[in-house]
């Protein structure tokens, strides 16, 4: 694979060629022996290698763009993807939280941060009038040094001052705990949707292009509003994963 393993000529039988090859590249890049960001080799060096056509190789290159597994730059060529990031549903945190909690590499751009009026989805989370008063902190989150998510966290007007006065660097669910209001339960919705003009900016991408957005309201343990939050990732960089049980009709839910 073009790392010092040797040439390795596909040979015809059950699988078409493209896909031998392509079966070969992905486990050189889900093993590691080619890293995020790493480029490809050519298409020539490829049909040298593994003795197939042109054909094969673009097919089996567009086979690994379609999996997200790489990303082909006009004049520049062929690089593995950024590896996507695999969240779970199990627990409340902070979504700059869940990255450090994985030990990965979080840089962090404060777009805005101060009193704003309420748009109409926050002032209804929120439980306030429209237009009433919030603190708005804003954000991009960027990870593995390329933006991940834009970050729009709207606090009633008491948290949010004092987690404007937090020391810098904290989390915003660890201010608040810090100031002695709790975040305790969440609700949130998670849908693809088109990236704003705002979004697109900041996460690189096209206006329009599909973001997974998620939408969440903290509350505190007596079920008080404390925050309301839009969050929109690059579609290619994120990705959930829920553990199912599977519960025989009849059998009463489990706690």
């Amino acid at each position: 694979m073009g790392d010092g393993s040797g040439d390795t000529v596909l040979r015809a039988g059950a699988l078409p060629l493209y896909h031998q090859l392509q079966h070969l590249m992905r486990n050189a890049i889900e093993s590691g022996r080619w890293a995020p960001g790493q480029r490809l080799p050519g298409e020539r060096e490829l049909m040298r290698q593994y003795g197939v056509s042109r054909t094969t190789v673009r097919e089996a290159l567009e086979a690994l763009a379609r999996d997200g597994l790489v990303v082909r730059q006009q004049g520049r060529g062929t690089f593995v993807a950024p590896r996507p990031l695999i969240a779970t549903l199990a627990r409340l945190q902070g979504f700059t939280e869940e990255l450090q909690a994985l030990g990965r590499p979080v840089g962090v751009t404060v777009l805005h941060a101060g009193p704003v009026p309420a748009p109409p989805e926050a002032a209804e989370a929120l439980q306030l009038e429209p237009g009433a008063r919030v603190v708005e902190i804003s954000r991009v989150v960027v990870l593995d040094g390329q933006p991940l998510f834009t970050d729009e966290s709207f606090l009633l007007p008491g948290p949010g001052r004092l987690v404007l006065a937090a020391e810098p660097g904290q989390t915003i669910y660890a201010a608040l705990e810090a100031v002695g209001f709790k975040p305790a339960t969440g609700e949130q919705t998670i849908e693809a949707a088109p990236a704003t003009r705002r979004e697109a900016q900041h996460l690189g991408i096209r206006p329009g292009e599909p973001v997974l957005l998620i939408r969440r309201v903290t509350r505190m343990a007596d079920g008080a509003p404390l925050e309301y939050r839009r969050v929109a990732y690059r579609g290619d960089r994120y990705r959930y994963r829920v553990a199912l049980v599977r519960q025989p009709p009849g059998e009463p839910a489990r706690a």
